[in-house]
């Protein structure tokens, strides 16, 4: 296998940690999926491009969630305290963008795949979610799948657009191989 290879293994295990994580240690695991977004910065060549990327997507992602949420879509418990939505999903919104140039980076240059495959792939995790005992669907399976399914088939053409941007704003130095905070020159 490639090192390319690996690095994109090394993202897809990386993301599906932070959401195991994310859905079954709910509030009490926030720290850790805090590190391990800390985790995927420290490991990308280009954080500052990432960080861009990941928030850019992040926000009208999680801006749709509390959508959602606020009409009674989505019941967390507990409710979130400070949001619509909790940190923990605020963190997989954050994750799943750190997968775009990565381990999904095949699906960038193909924004009708990549919406016919989110408009069916989302709704499966948010139903997963449910019978983690996450996110309970008032109502119902059916009604939320095809809202959630609705909302990603609109976001993934942005999401595409973004993580091609985003190849165009890298500017970190390399990574020095000797210490991970320390840049090389």
């Amino acid at each position: 296998m490639t090192q390319t290879g690996r690095r994109q293994w090394f993202n897809f295990v990386w993301y599906q940690a932070l959401w195991l994580t994310a859905i079954a240690g709910g509030p009490p695991l926030t720290g850790a999926l805090l590190l391990l977004l800390v985790v995927h910065l420290l490991w990308v060549d280009c954080w500052r491009s990432e960080v861009i990327l990941m928030l850019g997507c992040a926000l009208p992602g999680c801006a749709a969630d509390s959508l959602l949420a606020h009409v009674g879509v989505f019941v967390f418990e507990p409710a979130p305290a400070y949001a619509p939505i909790p940190l923990w999903l605020v963190t997989i919104w954050l994750g799943f963008a750190g997968t775009l140039r990565h381990s999904l980076r095949w699906l960038s240059s193909r924004p009708a795949l990549m919406a016919v495959l989110a408009g069916v792939g989302a709704p499966l995790t948010y139903l997963g979610a449910a019978r983690l005992g996450a996110v309970d669907f008032p109502q119902g399976a059916l009604i939320t799948g095809l809202l959630v399914g609705a909302v990603w088939t609109v976001l993934a053409p942005w999401l595409c657009w973004l993580t091609q941007r985003a190849t165009t704003w890298q500017t970190d130095p390399p990574v020095s191989p000797i210490h991970p905070l320390t840049r090389g020159d």
